[in-house]
């Protein structure tokens, strides 16, 4: 599902959200203590993008991207990714431009 970048909503009774809006919901319907889910977020958990050390920006700038990410053959920090090429027989991982845009 694509979210709307424009202000304008087919349904009348949809909520414009923008895409940081939106992970921000996600987290805190995460962290919401009910009855009937079988588990939540700890409260003394990070929000999830800072838990995997992925900056703000660069994943909402992603996020936005026309490009098939599924083309994507890993995702990972540059570290991780530099440590997946040693041990990888492929010498060639298509994103790591885009995984310093995105890690930090």
């Amino acid at each position: 599902m694509k979210l709307s970048t424009s202000n304008h909503q087919k349904h009348p009774n949809s909520i414009i959200f923008s895409l940081q809006e939106n992970i921000q919901l996600t987290d805190w319907l995460g962290r919401a203590i009910r009855k009937d889910k079988p588990s939540y977020i700890p409260s003394n958990e990070p929000p999830i993008l800072q838990k995997l050390n992925i900056a703000n920006d660069g994943f909402i700038e992603l996020m936005k991207a026309k490009d098939d990410l599924s083309k994507l053959t890993i995702i990972g920090s540059p570290t991780s990714l530099t440590h997946y090429l040693e041990n990888a027989q492929n010498h060639f991982v298509k994103g790591i431009n885009l995984s310093k845009q995105v890690f930090s």
